[in-house]
């Protein structure tokens, strides 16, 4: 008897210790970090060699399986789970198929409107869409044809074709808010969208909108501050970069930053105190259905604008 109790007792502490150890969700990823950082140092022609933040890309594509005493390493590719790896006692051992697999994935994940530097999409489910989580951020069409970058404000306001520019013309603005594009640059034939996406249409952006609760028309104000947290444009906020302690809690997972808007009337710019985006629907010859998120409301504006002014674009996978 006391050998099974004594043996039974050295299991139980067996298994307590393997709980202990068993390498978290984090150990999982610097390992595959360590692991690709390796191999792309002697990657010189494959697409992933031309990452500059790996860490980006494994805190989207790697996932942990836990089973308490050991844990399983797995990779998205196509939309599905791929054992790579195992964790145990405190160590994760990653797979020598990690090149081959980490490629396939890259390629799924990956999409390239602008060849000269890989753009990585961050995106979001909410209900059936899939959403980008950061405005675009691109200079040249799908085919490869540049698209100007266009500073002088008396230039902007008579543009007829596609062209971008940062917000007051700061590039470091531009890599927190992405570029501004004005409407010729969305709607052209060319694709401003990453392949195996789209600038959503009017009726798209609505479907987000009724998803997270509807269009309430209430602007936030001193006598009005009731509810808020169930207001649309509260899911879409960021949870800071707004001014005013004009903040949501972005349940959604959208994102919406206050990234400025360029005027057709002079070509100035706004203050950083709201968020305009495009949608590919005309309303009439001369205007476009937009939608916008303001300091001082906690409600998503549908509104029609003009083709000539400079806002954000936010994609839709196909």
């Amino acid at each position: 008897m006391k050998i099974v109790k004594y043996a039974f007792l050295g299991f139980l502490f067996v298994l307590f210790i393997g709980v202990l150890s068993n390498p978290n969700s984090e150990n999982h990823k610097i390992t595959v970090k360590d692991e690709l950082n390796i191999q792309l140092k002697n990657e010189k022609n494959d697409s992933f060699s031309k990452l500059n933040n790996v860490g980006n890309i494994i805190d989207s594509l790697i996932r942990r399986d836990n089973y308490y005493v050991f844990s399983k390493t797995q990779l998205v590719v196509n939309d599905k789970l791929t054992d790579i790896g195992y964790g145990c006692l405190g160590k994760v051992w990653i797979s020598k198929e990690l090149n081959n697999l980490f490629q396939k994935a890259v390629d799924d994940f990956y999409s390239f409107g602008e060849v000269s530097n890989s753009t990585v999409l961050k995106t979001v489910k909410i209900g059936n869409q899939i959403w980008t989580t950061q405005n675009l951020d691109v200079s040249i069409y799908n085919n490869g044809d540049s698209i100007p970058q266009v500073k002088s404000a008396e230039e902007w306001v008579k543009l007829k074709t596609g062209a971008w520019c940062y917000y007051n013309n700061d590039s470091i603005l531009g890599k927190k808010y992405g570029k501004i594009y004005n409407w010729y640059a969305a709607a052209d034939p060319r694709g401003l969208a990453p392949i195996g996406y789209h600038i959503p249409s009017d009726n798209e952006w609505k479907t987000l909108v009724n998803y997270l609760g509807g269009y309430k028309n209430k602007w936030k104000s001193f006598f009005n501050l009731t509810n808020i947290e169930k207001e649309t444009g509260y899911k879409m906020k960021a949870v800071s970069g707004w001014k005013l302690n004009e903040t949501g809690d972005n349940e959604s997972g959208f994102f919406g930053l206050p990234g400025a808007k360029r005027d057709d009337f002079d070509g100035s710019f706004s203050h950083d105190n709201t968020a305009f985006w495009w949608s590919t629907t005309e309303s009439g010859a001369h205007f476009i259905w937009t939608h916008a998120l303001y300091d001082v409301s906690m409600d998503v504006k549908r509104l029609t604008s003009d083709k000539t002014d400079g806002y954000q674009v936010r994609c839709v996978k196909n």
